[in-house]
């Protein structure tokens, strides 16, 4: 084998040695944080509820732990990922929904809307912690509930209370624009938009342009308007 080979060989061997310490390190690290992680939520509850908003906070091992104390022979899912939340409060619809089986009355229920969540997930296998957004949805609705990543790192230390703070305020946005009894300014619905077309996972939508960020209309209206200001512009000195 070759001196170069070799040369090649160690130095990618060396960086797989130290990718796996640093995955060691962060499943090490991650109970400290994510207890960190639902102190703040926790406490954003607790100070929520005086202003008339009401939160829950999700600790997916201990909802893992619940559900293993009624089944058995079943692995637990937090050995590979892992996740704690601030969420929205299931709310109760006001209007019901009546089934009836052969032509007959069986139950009235009421609809819940799940609340926007502001998620913070752990992925052991590779060290890496995502912090999403997830909007509201119906129960049982078949709308798309597709998360948007705002945020992910390698190392921990990135996930402090000082970024769970800043990202707040998109959580609330996220619940306006989503919920189906609020009010979402048009300011908020592209927010929104924005965080949706610069999620990592939509890259190459990012590079392949405009028209999935702009719906058609919103196009044709945009191009008017360029079109407009153009000709104004050409015809200024002649007018004025």
């Amino acid at each position: 084998m070759s001196k170069h080979i070799n040369k090649i060989l160690l130095r990618e061997s060396s960086k797989k040695e130290k990718a796996l310490a640093e995955i060691k390190r962060s499943s090490r690290n991650w109970p400290l944080h994510r207890e960190r992680c639902l102190v703040f939520f926790r406490a954003v509850a607790k100070e929520a509820r005086s202003k008339g908003f009401s939160f829950q906070v999700v600790d997916a091992k201990e909802i893992e732990n619940l559900n293993m104390k009624f089944t058995s022979g079943q692995g637990s899912r937090c050995d590979v990922e892992d996740n704690v939340a601030l969420t929205f409060a299931v709310r109760t619809m006001d209007g019901v929904t009546r089934n009836y089986i052969d032509g007959v009355l069986s139950d009235i229920s009421r609809e819940k809307e799940y609340g926007a969540s502001l998620v913070v997930h752990h992925r052991y296998s590779i060290g890496l912690t995502h912090v999403f957004l997830v909007p509201p949805h119906l129960e049982g609705s078949e709308q798309s509930r597709n998360e948007i990543i705002v945020y992910y790192t390698f190392n921990l230390d990135d996930i402090h209370v000082g970024r769970l703070r800043s990202l707040l305020s998109m959580l609330f946005v996220m619940q306006r624009v989503g919920g189906v009894d609020e009010r979402s300014s048009l300011l908020d619905r592209v927010r929104f938009r924005y965080w949706k077309f610069m999620d990592a996972r939509n890259r190459e939508v990012v590079e392949g342009g405009v028209h999935k960020f702009l719906t058609t209309w919103e196009i044709y209206v945009f191009v008017g308007a360029v079109g407009a200001l153009s000709l104004i512009g050409t015809y200024w000195p002649i007018v004025f």
